[in-house]
């Protein structure tokens, strides 16, 4: 997934293995992959225009949980969001 637009739903500039990404709340993203990864043991990198990113410990074989969030570590919305994601599937 790349270029998350944040709306009121999220759209893909592009999307490689995303089946879709759902707006949980504000700064609070789930992006679910077309085909599973064989295990949660698999690598993910996300950036933002916001000051911080966290990758939620909820990470599945077919889901990973994204937040973005202020300096002060308040949950807000991006821009953009980039996420990319390596492991066996």
């Amino acid at each position: 997934m790349t270029g998350v637009q944040t709306c009121a739903l999220p759209i893909f500039n592009d999307s490689f293995n995303v089946t879709s990404i759902t707006d949980n709340s504000t700064g609070d993203y789930t992006v679910t992959w077309d085909t599973d990864f064989a295990s949660a043991n698999y690598a993910v990198v996300a950036l933002s225009t916001r000051v911080g990113i966290f990758m939620d410990q909820l990470k599945t074989a077919g889901a990973v949980y994204v937040n973005t969030l202020t300096g002060a570590d308040a949950d807000a919305d991006a821009a953009d969001v980039c996420v990319i994601a390596f492991g066996a599937q």
